[in-house]
């Protein structure tokens, strides 16, 4: 009897994916770094074997001799021409990569369409969250703001100098945007909009993801 494969998990696909084309990226970066070293080296070749032979010609010692400065060229010349090739090489493997993870999405576009919902979910509900919390903080500024009238009030009264004065909270205008932007998570600027166009198109409604799964992932990806 034939074995059935274990059905591959789209998720983890690409968590490996991405972390073989972090890991290319860093050495990448390394190899960018050591072929610019070597560039300055090939750069700065010409002017300090010009000292050398200044010092030479003035019976000086140049610390090096105009050999030594030829095969340090000669070796960073061949450093950077190296790392070059690598960098090219990393960049290709990390593009293949890329065409990779396009293929896992594009095989398996209900996960990631479940994903996208629940990542929109979660999004709604943390800025539905932040208008709260900002609500509140609007409310306490206001309580503030009539606390510390008072006291000036009295001192005026009194013929003192009244103080320096509770500014004017400017968190109404993060209520109206944080107002605004709780519903438009979604493709279009609405939920409804986005429920409207699947009922167009025959998108069927996905299987529910957690909101944080689907946050792991798409933060993931953005890295």
């Amino acid at each position: 009897m034939a074995r059935v494969g274990k059905a591959k998990d789209p998720t983890a696909e690409m968590a490996a994916l991405h972390d073989r084309r972090m890991k290319l990226a860093m050495r990448r970066h390394e190899a960018e770094a050591t072929m610019t070293a070597a560039l300055r080296v090939v750069e700065g070749s010409s002017e300090r074997r010009r000292q050398v032979l200044l010092a030479e010609a003035r019976g000086g010692d140049a610390g090096a001799t105009v050999e030594q400065v030829d095969r340090e060229r000669q070796v960073a010349e061949h450093a950077a021409a190296d790392q070059k090739q690598r960098v090219e090489a990393f960049r290709t493997v990390e593009a293949e990569i890329g065409e990779a993870q396009d293929a896992v999405i594009d095989a398996h576009p209900e996960h990631f369409l479940a994903l996208a919902v629940a990542s929109s979910e979660a999004t709604s509900q943390a800025l539905t969250a932040a208008l709260d919390a900002t609500q509140v903080a609007v409310t306490a500024w206001m309580g503030t703001r009539g606390a510390w009238s008072r006291v000036r009030m009295s001192r005026r009264r009194r013929g003192l100098d009244l103080g320096p004065e509770i500014p004017i909270s400017d968190l109404g205008t993060s209520v109206l945007e944080l107002s605004q932007s709780r519903t438009r998570a979604w493709p279009g600027g609405s939920r409804e909009g986005w429920e409207r166009f699947c009922e167009r198109e025959g998108v069927a409604k996905p299987a529910k993801v957690s909101n944080a799964a689907a946050l792991a992932q798409f933060g993931g990806e953005a890295a």
